[in-house]
């Protein structure tokens, strides 16, 4: 269950979801890792530098992600085609196709909110499948919330 602690990252203002490059500092910020050529960084000889000496270092500039950075859980689970589920994902039965589930986290759980109706359901994750979510994928939910 080590995977449980996965996140994931949108960052609004360049529309981009973020898996691997970023950390969140014990002040509650995110900070994007960038990989910074050493040889370039220190006006050093490129000859006698590879990709082995590259670093990641955080980004000098700190985002916050209450404005700027909408920060996901990882569920620990996966899908029926073995994609991991995240809060905010969207989420179909394969037995009932135009019925999507929004994955949300609520009082201490991940829970499947309905799109049809104002209920819960429970993870079945050998029916259910991942197409998308909640900040790339919007269009998928506008037909059940134009009213």
């Amino acid at each position: 269950m080590k995977d449980r602690f996965k996140t994931r990252i949108f960052d609004k203002t360049t529309n981009t979801m973020h898996y691997n490059d970023f950390v969140i500092t014990s002040t509650g910020y995110v900070a994007k890792l960038e990989r910074v050529n050493l040889a370039e960084a220190y006006n050093k000889s490129p000859e006698l530098w590879n990709s082995e000496n590259d670093t990641l270092f955080i980004n000098q500039e700190d985002f916050d992600f209450d404005e700027k950075m909408i920060v996901m859980q990882c569920t620990g689970l996966k899908d029926k085609n073995n994609k991991w589920i995240y809060e905010g994902d969207i989420v179909k039965d394969i037995n009932i196709p135009s019925y999507f589930c929004i994955v949300e986290w609520i009082k201490g759980g991940f829970y499947l909110k309905s799109t049809v109706s104002n209920s819960f359901l429970l993870f079945d994750t050998t029916q259910q499948e991942v197409i998308g979510n909640i900040y790339e994928n919007p269009e998928l939910l506008e037909k059940y919330y134009e009213n």
